[in-house]
């Protein structure tokens, strides 16, 4: 919670959200959030903050349940049943929230090890090997002749500059000092 809180709005929170064990308040009275970008690891929303290799690591333990279940999904016997499963559960969209909210930066791997998971089940369940060329279209949209398998290292760094553009006015309206 931040700023001025009344006895009404600070009885809806759970007394050890307000407070620490030894007291101390976790209250930000002047608004200011700074202390969330002083933390190494840090965990907003679901979203990583802190150093590339934080980051890193969340991406990759996503990818690691990813990988998972593309195993599972690889046992299905039914080919077609398989890939659109493949397709619209468990590829792009398992990692949707972490590309419009995880700070783009290129010496980050975790999403092109996801794209490397999706590129090995690919073969798994459709049995078709494609060579690069070939699955370059693969990850193109239906619309455009391919399968509708986007590359999440791709288009990772528009997924996020188009989210922090939406959200940049909100932000501005609701913290003042948002930069």
């Amino acid at each position: 919670p931040s700023g001025h809180l009344s006895t009404a709005a600070a009885a809806l929170f759970p007394p050890e959200l307000l407070a620490d064990a030894g007291g101390a308040t976790r209250v930000c009275w002047d608004g200011n959030f700074a202390f969330l970008d002083a933390r190494e690891d840090c965990s907003y929303l679901g979203s990583p903050r802190g150093s590339v290799e934080v980051c890193d690591r969340v991406v990759a333990e996503r990818v690691g349940r990813v990988r998972d279940i593309l195993g599972a999904v690889s046992d299905v016997r039914d080919t077609e049943v398989a890939f659109k499963i493949m397709k619209h559960c468990v590829t792009y969209g398992r990692v949707m929230h972490l590309l419009r909210t995880v700070p783009y930066d290129a010496s980050m791997t975790g999403f092109s090890a996801f794209d490397d998971a999706v590129g090995a089940a690919f073969p798994e369940i459709t049995g078709i090997i494609p060579t690069r060329e070939q699955w370059g279209r693969v990850c193109r949209g239906v619309a455009h002749g391919g399968c509708g398998l986007r590359s999440a290292h791709r288009h990772w760094p528009a997924a996020y500059l188009t989210s922090f553009l939406a959200t940049r006015r909100a932000c501005c309206e609701m913290y003042g000092a948002y930069d």
